[in-house]
Formats: C-alpha cells, structure tokens, sequence
C-alpha cells in the first residue's frame, strides 16, 4: 500500500530498504525520489503547504535502475442501462434499484481486492466505471479473476458482464495518489474508453454482422500484451483497427489463470514459475463460482 514519504523516514530509509537519489527544485515545488527492490516512488512535496500527493512513477528516464512497471485496468459494466431496464421489467421493479446493486457489487470486491494489497490505487468515474492500478502481471490476473466472480441473484443475469481493458501509460503525467486515493480526471478515462472499448465494439460490429457485443470482454494494449507474455495463458492475435493494435483475451481463461496466481500466494509461491503448469492439470468447472456460493452457504446454515 501507498504510504505518506515521511512515515518511511525512520525505519525502512534510516535500514537500507529505501534511498532517496534524488531531488529535484522547481519554484516553490521540492521533488524527491524514493527507490524499493520492486517499485520506484515519486513524492512531491509543497514548501508551504506541506505534503501533497504521493505519485507512483513509471519510467526509469534517469530514476534508477528499474524494471517495474504499473498496469492500469479500466473497466466499465457493458450494456447497463438496457440490461438493467430488462432485469427490473422481468422482475418488477425499478430499474435503478437494479443499476444500485451492480454497482454495489463491483464496488464490495474492488475494497476486497484493495484490502488484499492487490489494488495500489482506484478511481471511480461519474460514468459508473473504474481505474485501477495493479504493480504486477500476476496481479493484473488475480484482479480481474477476482472481480468477474461475483453472483448477482437475478437468474438470467447471474453475473454482470463487463468491458475491461489493461495497458500501461505515462502514469505521473496524467494521475497521482492523494493518501492511497488514484487521481485522475473523468475525462482521460473517457479518452481511454473510447481510444480502446469503443474502436472494439466498432471491430466487432464489423466483423460480426452488425452485432454487438454481449458478454465478458477483456482487452490488452500491445504495450501491456508484451510485458504480460510471459505469465499470460496464451500467444494472442493482434487486432488492428483505426491506427490502434490491441489485443482480445479469453475471459474464461483469463479467470483460470487468476486463481492459478491465488493459489501460488496461498501456498507461499507468489508469482513462482515452478507452477507455471498447474492451470493445466486442473482446469475447475465452469459452474466453480456456483459451487463456491452454495458450498459457502451451507457452511454457515444453522
């Protein structure tokens, strides 16, 4: 988790585990740097007003010898308004009752999946949908296998299907982290929706007679495809559409490789590559999430 600079001063900088290595003056703004094993921070501080925000880089340009990187994941409901309208008519009743408790539900297992550690900053828009930051590959699987195992209660829509794309972007130009909080404005996520979701449902209408899309989609920049290669669960075909490449993954798979990275945390293995194979000796039942519920709630019946 994100932590205010002067919290580290004392113990992990005064023990070796964080250097400061550089500090930049401009104006009335002082920049300093922190460096991790893993992650480089940016923390910006205001001469007269204290600590300000607490930004998470994503270059090396000149901070260090660092490989790491920040995945961002946008996602956003696909097709809510019309399929809130169908639940609520079928069920008989208002349909932004329905539109509350999908949100209520993506909501509950984004603060699950922060209170984990797995989310190191979240942003939701005015357009109901999400930004999270991710600080790993295997993250970036368990995050999303995490969110698309939900059960709504409504019999025909027993999950909500969702649109989301991965990449990874210039984050201190555009964001920043206010006390854990991501920053960002509702008009770059905008930008991102329609840079990505739109030219696909564009591609797709395209190439599939008019039609639109109807379930779980999940899209990766080349970007975000070249450095998840190594631990994704397969070799994609890139789409080319408009100027932009992108690539389409199998949700099912996707959410197979998640809980293959669930299970290497649990068994103290996180990320290990001496599993790498396990996904493929155990491939669970399409009805895992069903059998997960009911298992739980038998567990806790009087």
């Amino acid at each position: 988790m994100l932590r205010n600079p002067m919290d580290l001063l004392s113990d992990e900088v005064s023990s070796g585990l964080y250097n400061f290595y550089v500090t930049k003056h401009s104006g009335r703004i002082t920049t300093s740097y922190l460096v991790s094993k893993t992650v480089a921070y940016e923390a910006r501080y205001c001469n007269t007003a204290g600590f300000c925000t607490f930004c998470l880089t994503m270059e090396n340009g000149g901070r260090g010898n660092m490989n790491h990187k920040t995945y961002l994941l946008l996602f956003d409901i696909l097709g809510f308004a019309k399929m809130a309208d169908e639940i609520a008519s079928k069920n008989r009743m208002e349909s932004r009752i329905v539109r509350a408790h999908f949100l209520e539900i993506l909501k509950d297992k984004v603060n699950a999946l922060e209170a984990k550690g797995q989310v190191a900053g979240k942003h939701y828009g005015e357009s109901d949908d999400w930004l999270l930051a991710l600080d790993s590959p295997d993250k970036v699987f368990q995050v999303i296998s995490g969110i698309l195992e939900h059960h709504t209660g409504y019999l025909d829509y027993q999950t909500i299907p969702l649109e989301l794309a991965v990449g990874i972007a210039e984050f201190d130009t555009w964001a920043s982290f206010s006390k854990g909080k991501l920053i960002v404005e509702d008009a770059t996520i905008e930008f991102l929706k329609k840079h990505f979701f739109y030219r696909y449902h564009d591609w797709h209408k395209k190439h599939n007679k008019g039609q639109s899309i109807r379930s779980t989609y999940i899209i990766t920049t080349e970007s975000a495809q070249s450095e998840m290669a190594n631990v994704g669960p397969e070799n994609l075909d890139p789409i080319d559409h408009e100027g932009v490449r992108f690539f389409v993954a199998d949700a099912d798979r996707f959410q197979q490789r998640g809980r293959v990275f669930g299970f290497l945390n649990k068994i103290g293995h996180p990320g290990s590559r001496w599993y790498e194979g396990i996904d493929n000796l155990y491939v669970p039942p399409l009805e895992y999430p069903e059998i997960k519920r009911t298992l739980s709630v038998s567990a806790h019946a009087p």
